[in-house]
């Protein structure tokens, strides 16, 4: 067991040859301090405030109908190095030559330690970090991790950390709670054997009983609550200026956020799958989610310098419904999301994959009638397996008979499912071949019956695996 190091001041540390990072904490703590010194001495001598001040929006919701609120303007003050009109090209470097060096030597001790899990997919730069320690327009070469492997993890881990952890703090004059933060999260992340991608989804529809106020917790997903500044956040995003604008969007009150992992080598990761299988989970038990962009982004967000702030959800836009999520349909949700990861629902790749496809893209439908076509798809998906003896039967008769077996909770409720499902049958042709177009009341009552029997048969499909041709035999020979 390596002991902990007595640390000495900047510049001059000392360290064994089976040092660990644990070791380096304290000199991490040491360095951020004195990065946040080094840049409020540099912004003062430039005549410049350590503070800006700043407007936000901030909403006020209506808790006894979510779908009324009001902005408001609020001035806040603000980090000046988080202004994202000042450029710190303007003062840069913003750290002194001892700070750029203790911060140099802090990296090569990282890279040589014995537990770190260097190098890693960073092919962008380093960005804005550039001006902690570069006063010229012109970037220095870009270190090779092979010839220079304490340079390379200054450029891609400890400058981006700080300069990250530095617009972070209220003021440059309160680092020092701050450091620790700082210092965890980059052991953390050297320790790392994969990269951590967070994906952010604002939702309406959908809310958290006031006791949650810390949010729920389930299978590597987080639900919780926007704060006022938040939803203003949105409302500034999504160009909303007024509920009145709410029949284009909802107002989101929660967010979904999902942390995904990689290997360190790993590329061109796409966020849609995995926010996917979340956003089908929450339609397959019943929650009538809304909204228009996520984000994606790395985790920590300064290992990567790239972002997506506005990733497709593919949901409706507005939703008159809210129901609150509490603590066992979250882990239900969860757990659902977790059996989904081995279909492709974005890119369906079989028969499986499709019927969820279709259910999700039903969901997420604003229009009724396309509800409809999309939710009866997915259940022949569901109740007609490809048989070869019967290719030719009908199957209208074989949708109902399967239907009626597969989706009815008991034997009592068989043939009311056989009605249902002999009217949406009818009714999803008539939308598609028919001549005389149904009525809006009854594409509306057709899109509920339709939706609820594809999520009771997928759901029951994913716990107990897909039916197949045998499944339906033994279900009309009564072998179940």
């Amino acid at each position: 067991m390596v002991g902990r190091i007595s640390h000495a001041p900047l510049g001059n540390q000392r360290y064994t040859s089976d040092m660990v990072l644990d070791d380096l904490r304290g000199d991490l703590e040491s360095l951020f301090v004195a990065a946040a010194k080094a840049a409020t001495t540099r912004l003062r001598e430039h005549g410049l405030p350590l503070t800006t001040l700043a407007v936000r929006q901030v909403v006020e919701r209506d808790e006894e109908n979510l779908s009324t609120w009001r902005a408001f303007g609020q001035q806040v003050q603000q980090n000046v190095l988080s202004d994202q009109g000042f450029g710190l090209y303007r003062i840069a470097p913003l750290l002194a030559a001892d700070v750029v060096l203790a911060a140099r030597q802090v990296a090569s001790q990282m890279a040589s330690a014995t537990d770190s899990k260097f190098p890693f997919f960073a092919p962008l730069g380093i960005g804005h970090a550039n001006w902690l320690f570069n006063d010229s327009d012109t970037m220095p070469p870009s270190p090779e991790y092979a010839s220079d492997p304490g340079e390379w993890v200054a450029r891609y881990v400890v400058f981006p950390a700080l300069l990250t952890h530095l617009q972070m703090l209220p003021s440059l004059e309160k680092a020092g709670r701050a450091r620790v933060a700082f210092a965890d999260e980059v052991v953390l992340f050297a320790r790392s054997s994969g990269m951590t991608y967070r994906t952010s989804a604002p939702l309406a529809g959908i809310t958290l009983p006031k006791s949650r106020s810390s949010g729920l917790l389930a299978a590597g997903g987080r639900l919780y609550r926007l704060t006022p500044e938040e939803q203003g956040e949105v409302i500034e995003r999504w160009g909303l200026t007024s509920h009145h604008l709410g029949i284009f969007a909802s107002l989101p009150l929660v967010a979904l956020e999902v942390l995904v992992g990689t290997d360190r080598e790993a590329q061109n990761l796409n966020p849609q799958e995995p926010l996917t299988r979340w956003l089908c989970a929450f339609q397959l038990h019943g929650f009538p989610i809304a909204g228009r962009t996520g984000s994606f982004e790395p985790f920590p967000q300064w290992s990567l310098p790239m972002s997506s702030p506005a990733v497709p959800l593919q949901l409706p836009n507005t939703t008159n419904d809210w129901l609150a999520v509490r603590p066992a349909a979250f882990g239900k949700i969860g757990a659902t999301a977790n059996r989904l990861k081995e279909f492709k629902l974005a890119e369906p790749r079989k028969v499986q994959d499709f019927a969820l496809h279709r259910f999700w893209q039903g969901g997420s439908r604003q229009t009724a009638a396309d509800a409809v076509v999309d939710f009866v798809v997915a259940l022949e998906s569901l109740l007609l397996p490809y048989d070869n003896e019967t290719r030719h039967g009908d199957l209208s008769y074989r949708f109902r008979l399967h239907g009626a077996l597969y989706l009815a909770k008991n034997k009592a409720d068989r043939l009311a499912v056989h009605k249902t499902l002999n009217d949406l049958y009818g009714l999803r042709s008539t939308l598609v071949h028919g001549n005389k177009y149904p009525t809006q009341e009854k594409i509306v009552k057709g899109r509920k019956s339709a939706e609820e029997l594809a999520r009771r048969g997928l759901l029951r499909a994913l716990d107990e695996g897909f039916p197949t041709v045998e499944t339906f035999k033994k279900l009309t020979y009564g072998a179940n």
